[in-house]
């Protein structure tokens, strides 16, 4: 699992480099990352563990299970978007 997240999060480095339009909040306070995190698993379903790459504007909510995890971008607290679920 731990390879699958430094995986996630080093393409969503890659990508946010080459195609991002918008700059994320650069956040690490943690009320804040939580509110993303809870705006990304009400949207996936997913009430797992998150991960933040909160330089690339990126959080990653895993299933329950561990099975699967949710990829969301974001900009700010109230922008907030699937990307995709990842399998």
């Amino acid at each position: 699992m731990t390879k699958l997240v430094t995986t996630l999060l080093a393409s969503s480095l890659l990508l946010s480099g080459c195609f991002g339009e918008k700059q994320p909040t650069n956040t690490t306070d943690a009320a804040t990352l939580q509110s993303i995190a809870a705006k990304c698993s009400e949207l996936s379903g997913y009430t797992g563990q998150a991960a933040h790459a909160d330089f690339a504007g990126i959080t990653y909510v895993f299933r329950a299970d561990n099975q699967s995890v949710a990829e969301c971008e974001w900009t700010s607290v109230d922008d907030v978007k699937l990307i995709e679920l990842l399998y």
